[in-house]
């Protein structure tokens, strides 16, 4: 997240009548756990809810009187690698089917590639916390009923979700839409890619490298 994005939800929550102070930042390492603790993630979510609801304490310098103030602190987005945020999310991989964030389109490209670029005239929908509730209530239909585990489903209208995700519980978080595009895997692989095939558009026989 840079600072542009910051200023631009800031003005956003500003139009809800939000007197914003300021903002800060939190490592994504506070929020992906060992596989086996989920409970981790529970705790440290909850800390965000608290701090959503009851806020910190801070004395401002200010101060004459060293009057305490509270300040209440949301989370609006969130900045991780592609393989990063589908472990937050509970989501299928970046590569596999509905594994793009965003939207719910499977297209596959040449050489079985998941690509999801889309047309003007293209019908789809972008992911939200609506569809997000919408799946999440088949995973917790009666235990009874089949459900299909495979996680490249493309028939079980859980669109890519695995199970639930704690982030749901904060206020103005969005669990998909809130986390900001990975350049790295979304734009600069490619161009990095692209630029090898111009660097070595033939095969080395000395360092082995093929385009």
């Amino acid at each position: 997240m840079n600072q542009q994005d910051c200023i631009n939800e800031i003005k956003n929550l500003q139009d809800f009548q939000m007197d914003i102070q300021g903002w800060a930042d939190i490592g994504y390492n506070f929020l992906i756990c060992n596989y086996n603790d989920d409970q981790q993630q529970i705790y440290r979510v909850k800390e965000l809810t608290q701090l959503e609801r009851i806020g910190l304490q801070y004395t401002p310098i200010s101060s004459s009187n060293c009057v305490d103030q509270t300040i209440r602190v949301f989370v609006i987005v969130a900045t991780c690698d592609r393989p990063a945020t589908s472990l937050i999310i509970n989501h299928t991989e970046a590569g596999g089917y509905y594994g793009c964030i965003h939207c719910e389109n499977i297209k596959i490209g040449g050489d079985n590639a998941r690509v999801f670029v889309q047309n003007d005239n293209d019908d789809f929908e972008l992911r939200s916390n609506d569809t997000y509730d919408e799946a999440v209530a088949l995973l917790q239909r009666s235990s009874s009923e089949e459900r299909r585990n495979s996680i490249t489903s493309i028939n079980d209208g859980l669109d890519g979700l695995r199970g639930p995700c704690e982030l749901r519980t904060l206020k103005y978080f969005d669990v998909y839409q809130s986390f900001l595009s990975d350049t790295l895997h979304t734009l600069y692989e490619g161009v990095m890619a692209r630029m090898l095939h111009i660097f070595f558009d033939s095969v080395s026989r000395k360092t082995g490298i093929t385009p």
